[in-house]
């Protein structure tokens, strides 16, 4: 009986285990993916005002989303915020 049951915690304990390295590979996908994102639009900073404020944005939501933890991603909060300036 005591195998049984220890096979069984061992299994869960392995479920587990493989639940927690499948969640840090997306973390670490997503972390990737966000600096990708990042080095795209830190191309915007060789902007100049006319060309951004053709694009919606500033210079100061650019390093902005910049300066934000690589867990989120940049380019959905630069488009929130570029959101923000548009005319109603």
């Amino acid at each position: 009986m005591q195998s049984n049951q220890h096979s069984n915690l061992t299994l869960g304990s392995f479920s587990t285990l493989a639940g927690k390295i499948i969640l840090t590979g997306k973390k670490a996908m997503r972390m990737a993916y966000n600096w990708r994102e990042r080095r795209q639009l830190e191309l915007l900073l060789r902007y100049d005002r006319a060309q951004l404020d053709d694009l919606g944005v500033s210079r100061r939501d650019i390093e902005h989303v910049l300066s934000l933890p690589l867990w989120r991603n940049p380019s959905l909060e630069l488009e929130r915020r570029r959101g923000m300036h548009r005319p109603r």
